[in-house]
């Protein structure tokens, strides 16, 4: 249903603005239409006429580059003339490179007056560079067969073509010949020719000679041929003389043009000659032709003259305005389809979509979804429908905000009385235990009085226990330093004994010593001395016994030493024990005197406890009862609470 009444909507819009624009269209286009047809011939006229400029450009350019040509090569043969740098040689070979360079030409020559180039005439009768009868310099280059040829002009050149050299010498300015079949040349007769001639002057504008250009005529003839690309064009280069250079029907070329425009002769000749531009219209075959002239104006002097004229059938003008017309209008009518499609877009953009996002919150509203819906288009708009859905949103916003607070009241109140629910079950429970266990501590403090009795009596009794242990091993402590005092003794006692030893151990050294000089003095003595030698040998062998007593009486005390240096070790590890032994024991009877007299504190306070004990369990007797009615009070709150909080959930708001 939604969609139905935004389609109407949007339907109806469409189609009264459909209306409305193409009730105005068709009027424009009728409009159009009518004025252009009725325009179509001065339209088409200065169509035609911008055409036939641009072709009369590009055949200006073609000529103009001939012309330019001459012009650089007359100036410079002055400046060789003058400065005689050149001979007639080298200036024939300078002439066939530009031939060679210039592949539109098809020939290249120039003539002089009697001893105007070298002043040697004379010199070269009959021969290359000089004409058979007076020697006259007149070199020339052509093509035979695609093949760059030398040869001289001959009188009878000149007296067959009097206007190439006379006009240039009587003039002093360019000629520009007909176009004419070439047979001059063998190979030439197939060749469209059109001739340019510059004269050459001296400082003083005295004619020194000629110098012209044979170059193909099919290039004007190409670009005046493109004309009959349109339907029943035809186009005609004319010179001064009213002679055809070119057309769009090569049978025209030579012709006059009178013999085609008879009744329109003298006016196309006054036109060219005076450079001016002109226009008419005549009937061909019963078809009427609208005729434009065209100067070439930058080919215009004194002498030549040259414009281009074309005729068009007045009905192609007219019928190529209607076919624009036609076209224009069908491309306005795509254009204004394309218009109407997008203005559907617009308005379904701007108008609908926005209509059904805001029935879209509306209908949210009604549901009881009151959740915010955000649109930054929407919100900024400045026309009524941003103005009803602002409206709109700051209705659900107030609604949401209100019942989001019942809500949080509502949820707050649910909680609170679940909670106090739960805590004064809770509260029931603790207070049930509670009496439980103050029984079991009143028990509990009768066992522990009796404990805390018993542990006072046995306190005691070890404190008793440790003083004894205390005197003990001060006791033992005292023996042990009276024990160290005699090792120290002892081991006073035995380095005696090792000094001892030592000095027995020297007396023995020296008496063996002695022993062995006796032996040799023995033996020196003979015979005599054999009885004293044997006494000697047994001195000698007790020394040597009593050496080795000795060194195992010293071994034997300075284990001793050793042992008693260790037991005096063990007796100081002893003493320093039980040193440490005495002192915890101190310590200990300390700590268990405080005991003592914190056992009797102890029971003090246990029974101080006992009696708190007995008062707490006459009060949680009392608490027990009044849990059980405050339980009863907030069942019930939770059960309203649960029923408003169901009410609420109707709505939806933002989290």
């Amino acid at each position: 249903m939604e969609n139905n009444k935004s389609l109407g909507l949007q339907f109806k819009i469409f189609v009264l603005l459909s209306i409305s624009i193409l009730v105005m269209f068709i009027t424009i286009i009728s409009y159009m239409v009518s004025h252009n047809i009725s325009n179509s011939k001065e339209k088409g006229f200065a169509s035609t006429e911008y055409m036939v400029s641009t072709y009369a450009k590009d055949i200006e350019r073609e000529m103009a580059s001939y012309i330019s040509m001459l012009k650089t090569i007359s100036l410079s043969l002055k400046n060789d003339i003058s400065n005689a740098s050149v001979t007639r040689q080298s200036h024939a070979e300078v002439l066939g490179e530009i031939l060679k360079n210039n592949k539109n030409l098809f020939a290249i020559y120039e003539m002089w007056e009697k001893n105007a180039f070298d002043g040697r005439d004379n010199d070269f009768i009959d021969t290359d560079y000089g004409s058979e009868n007076d020697g006259r310099y007149g070199p020339a280059f052509f093509y035979d067969d695609n093949t760059i040829t030398y040869d001289k002009v001959y009188q009878e050149e000149f007296d067959a073509n009097p206007d190439y050299y006379t006009i240039p010498k009587d003039t002093k300015q360019l000629y520009i010949s007909d176009v004419e079949k070439d047979d001059t040349y063998t190979g030439a007769d197939t060749v469209l020719t059109v001739s340019i001639v510059e004269p050459i002057l001296d400082n003083s504008g005295k004619f020194l000679g000629m110098v012209g250009v044979d170059f193909s005529a099919e290039n004007l003839v190409k670009i005046v041929s493109d004309i009959s690309t349109n339907e029943g064009m035809e186009g005609y280069l004319i010179n001064q003389y009213g002679i055809i250079l070119a057309s769009t029907n090569t049978m025209n070329i030579g012709r006059e043009i009178s013999s085609i425009y008879n009744d329109n002769a003298n006016q196309i000749m006054n036109a060219v000659e005076n450079s001016i531009r002109y226009s008419f219209i005549n009937k061909i075959d019963r078809h009427k032709m609208f005729n434009i002239i065209v100067p070439l104006t930058s080919l215009k002097d004194d002498y030549n003259s040259i414009a281009l004229l074309v005729s068009v059938p007045e009905m192609v003008i007219v019928k190529e305005n209607i076919i624009n017309a036609v076209i224009t209008s069908v491309l306005a009518i795509i254009v204004l389809i394309i218009f109407l499609i997008i203005i559907n877009i617009l308005i379904k953009k701007s108008l609908i979509d926005p209509i059904l996002k805001i029935l879209h919150v509306s209908e949210k509203l009604s549901s009881g979804d009151l959740t915010s819906y955000k649109n930054e288009a929407l919100s900024k708009r400045k026309d009524e429908i941003g103005m009803i859905f602002n409206s709109i949103q700051n209705t659900q916003n107030i609604l949401s905000n209100i019942i989001k607070q019942i809500l949080d009241s509502t949820n707050a109140m649910e909680n609170a009385s679940k909670n106090v629910s739960v805590g004064s079950a809770d509260l029931s429970n603790r207070t049930e235990k509670q009496r439980d266990d103050l029984k079991l501590i009143n028990q509990t403090m009768t066992n522990t009085l009796k404990v805390i009795d018993k542990t006072t009596n046995d306190i005691a009794v070890t404190n008793d226990k440790i003083q004894v242990l205390t005197d003990s091993s001060e006791h033992c402590y005292n023996l042990s330093k009276e024990s160290m005092a005699l090792m120290e003794d002892i081991t006073k006692a035995t380095a005696e004994i090792s000094n001892i030893t030592k000095m027995i151990d020297d007396i023995a050294m020296q008496t063996n010593i002695l022993a062995l000089n006796a032996s040799v003095e023995a033996a020196r003595a003979g015979e005599q001395g054999k009885g004293f030698a044997v006494v000697a040998a047994e001195v000698r062998n007790l020394a040597q016994t009593s050496q080795e007593s000795v060194k195992n009486i010293t071994n034997i005390v300075n284990n001793s030493i050793e042992k008693i240096n260790e037991g005096n070790s063990k007796i100081k590890e002893t003493m320093d024990a039980l040193e440490d032994i005495t002192n915890k024991a101190k310590e200990s009877s300390d700590i268990v005197s405080q005991m003592v007299e914190s056992s009797t504190q102890q029971d003090a306070s246990a029974r101080e406890v006992q009696s708190a004990v007995n008062s707490v369990d006459i009060s949680a007797e009392q608490n027990t009862a009044l849990v059980k009615t405050n339980a009863d009070i907030v069942i019930d709150m939770e059960k309203e609470t649960e029923k408003l909080a169901d009410l609420m959930k109707f709505f939806s708001i933002n989290k």
